[in-house]
């Protein structure tokens, strides 16, 4: 399975990098990005949009009834930079209307999603948009990295982005199968968006809730390896506890409408289930044994197996990402990481089960930002 997947990872690498004419002469892009609350980032986020190679795009920054400066940034990039403007929302209405509105609001058929808390790489939106330029795909999702890997709790969430991007959505655009195009990055051809009714507001994870309608209607999405951005990750147990509830109880949300109707897309629908509802209480009981078998005679050496993994794990993500420049940092971390992150998944996944059951919503939890996040390639 791993060599399958570093084949197939590498094969997608090819064939999605096709050139394009950064001219003047390429169809506009528009980019949305959906902000409430981020004076410490908005800027940062727009700057480096601006900075993207390819010329010929437009950025809707979607003011959604920030009660802070963000609203008063963006406007004050967009009077210096005609490809910026600010549409703001009188009340805080969420993250689904917010970029309902923004797609509303753009001009192209083309649409970018980014986060308002994202750095997005130079050539990023070349990349993204090249699939579906050249119509390979309807949609794509990209490459999202922790840019602010400032303790160990950003290090875990590095590790986990590394794997899930390179293993599970390489696995999951083989199968035409990928469940979750991240709002940090993803691009649309934006009639698909429309005729799917736009981001639902009735989940706490829109992306998923939009991503497996595309998905079961027949719409092709892809990964993009190429196409780089680096998010802000919580560095906090409490933060990271509060987005960890609101995306397991929102993906557990989405199951609801998973139909194995396709029999292509269906390893990709499985591997979602399995993510959501079996993988944070198999991973805890697997690291669980593995220490218990330390003080045992077990026959079975399931410790010994259990590092092995890690090791087989940081060598699947070193030959998939290239920018991994801390390999022995990373095996070190892995080990921690096989430990200590299924016993503090468990708390959100129990919670949000709860939640699921006794009919009790979860709230957005909005997450207080740092703007450590970075481009490491600009450092």
């Amino acid at each position: 399975m791993l060599i399958w997947i570093c084949i197939n990872f590498n094969i997608n690498r090819r064939r999605l990098l096709t050139s394009i004419d950064c001219s003047n002469d390429t169809p506009i892009v528009s980019i949305v990005v959906p902000a409430f609350n981020e004076e410490k980032v908005i800027a940062s986020a727009i700057s480096s949009l601006l900075a993207s190679s390819y010329p010929n795009l437009e950025i809707v920054v979607v003011d959604d009834g920030s009660t802070d400066r963000t609203a008063a940034i963006a406007e004050k990039i967009a009077a210096l930079d005609f490809r910026v403007s600010v549409l703001r929302l009188e009340t805080n209405a969420g993250k689904a209307h917010a970029l309902n509105a923004g797609f509303a609001a753009t001009r192209s058929d083309y649409v970018v999603v980014v986060d308002a808390d994202t750095i997005v790489d130079r050539n990023f939106i070349s990349h993204i948009i090249e699939p579906l330029f050249f119509g390979k795909a309807q949609a794509v999702c990209g490459n999202i990295k922790v840019g602010n890997t400032v303790n160990i709790k950003a290090a875990f969430q590095s590790l986990e982005y590394s794997w899930a991007n390179g293993a599970t959505k390489t696995l999951q655009s083989a199968f035409i199968g990928i469940t979750t195009l991240p709002g940090a990055g993803s691009a649309f051809i934006k009639q698909i968006v429309l005729d799917a009714g736009g981001f639902a507001p009735t989940t706490r994870a829109e992306d998923t809730e939009l991503t497996l309608k595309l998905v079961q209607s027949g719409f092709r999405i892809v990964y993009q390896p190429h196409a780089l951005a680096y998010t802000e990750a919580p560095t906090t147990w409490i933060s990271l506890f509060r987005q960890r509830h609101r995306w397991i109880y929102g993906n557990m949300q989405c199951t609801r409408q998973v139909r194995l109707k396709k029999i292509v897309a269906a390893p990709g629908l499985l591997l979602f289930l399995f993510h959501n509802f079996l993988a944070i209480p198999l991973s805890l009981i697997l690291a669980i044994s593995s220490l218990l078998s330390l003080f045992s005679d077990s026959i079975i050496p399931i410790f010994e197996l259990f590092v092995a993994s890690s090791f087989v794990k940081i060598a699947a993500i070193s030959l998939i990402d290239s920018q991994d420049t801390r390999k022995f940092e990373r095996i070190i971390c892995a080990l921690l990481m096989r430990l200590i992150w299924p016993t503090f998944l468990i708390v959100p996944y129990t919670a949000s089960i709860m939640n699921i059951f006794q009919r009790r919503p979860v709230g957005w939890h909005k997450l207080e930002r740092t703007a450590d996040a970075i481009n490491p390639v600009t450092r």
